[in-house]
């Protein structure tokens, strides 16, 4: 049995944290479920698990310590699928997922992973830039999901991008100016296993040409495969479509293209190369892909 932790950083006061000794069961094992609570303001809480047919198990949690282990025994045994832990306290909602699959249906690796979030600071006022630095315990899958939740408890759209061969890589993304104070949250998705870090947006705005993105370093190594043709043209739309949702490249009223597939004139890997290479800096690559897209050369 490998231990899976949920990791979170940057914590606040009133946040209360969810942890599983495992995020992927077979049937009929059983489950620990970890409660933390920084600031005990209550004498106990709810912990409710939703089975994926949406069968509810109730239990009142004693919250004695800042602590609190739940085991339990046959929850898994009935249902194949996604469960979801959801604890009410204190005014306080935290929530949580594991899956229970049957072994020779699981994919082998995922026992053995987790996902850790380093954010470069706890606080950031609106419009600043919230650098995610997100490390894999190993590559299961190309795909990885990532959004945000703000204080009211909404999500925003999520965001992937493909992640070909790097298990530390960063996430640049720069809050809206009108963003909602208080307790956020980022989420990513690798596979079926889910993180998320703790922060928070206060203060005066920080308006956007205050800002640098720097162009994160796996997008460079999508230009080398794509230069290569180890990767498609898709592949490499993906990580521009990421630069324009992170308003690294700011383009006004982009229309997306009615093409399921991305076009990308060949001698565009020529500005490519040289960005990889370190021929032109992020801001002129930025720029000549802002360009392109712009005058319809490139459609994404």
């Amino acid at each position: 049995q490998v231990d899976v932790p949920f990791v979170v950083y940057d914590i606040n006061s009133k946040t209360i944290f969810l942890g599983s000794d495992k995020a992927l069961y077979d049937p009929g094992d059983s489950v620990e479920i970890d409660i933390v609570i920084p600031d005990l303001s209550a004498s106990s809480g709810v912990l409710t698990i939703t089975s994926p047919s949406g069968k509810v198990n109730t239990k009142t949690i004693s919250t004695v310590s800042s602590l609190n282990r739940v085991h339990f025994d046959g929850i898994t045994s009935s249902e194949i699928g996604t469960y979801t832990v959801r604890f009410d306290y204190g005014g306080n909602i935290a929530t949580k997922t594991f899956d229970v699959l049957i072994e020779s249906l699981a994919k082998p690796t995922l026992s053995e992973f987790d996902i850790d979030i380093f954010l470069d600071k706890s606080q950031y006022r609106p419009g600043e830039i919230i650098n995610a630095t997100i490390i894999t315990s190993k590559l299961i899958e190309n795909n990885i999901s990532y959004w945000f939740e703000d204080p009211s408890g909404n999500n925003s759209e999520q965001i992937s991008f493909v992640n070909y061969a790097s298990d530390t890589f960063t996430i640049p993304h720069i809050s809206e100016i009108n963003s909602l104070q208080g307790s956020w949250k980022i989420h990513v998705k690798y596979g079926t296993v889910e993180s998320f870090a703790v922060f928070s947006i206060s203060g005066e705005p920080v308006y956007s040409e205050k800002t640098h993105v720097g162009v994160p370093n796996w997008i460079r190594n999508n230009a080398h495969w794509w230069i290569e043709e180890q990767i498609t043209d898709d592949d490499f739309a993906t990580g521009l479509e990421f630069m324009i949702k992170e308003k690294i490249i700011l383009i006004p009223n982009l229309v997306p293209s009615d093409s399921s597939e991305a076009q990308i004139p060949n001698w565009v890997k020529n500005t490519a190369r040289w960005w990889a290479d370190g021929l032109i800096s992020d801001q002129e690559f930025v720029n000549a892909i802002k360009f392109l897209v712009i005058s319809d050369i490139i459609q994404v």
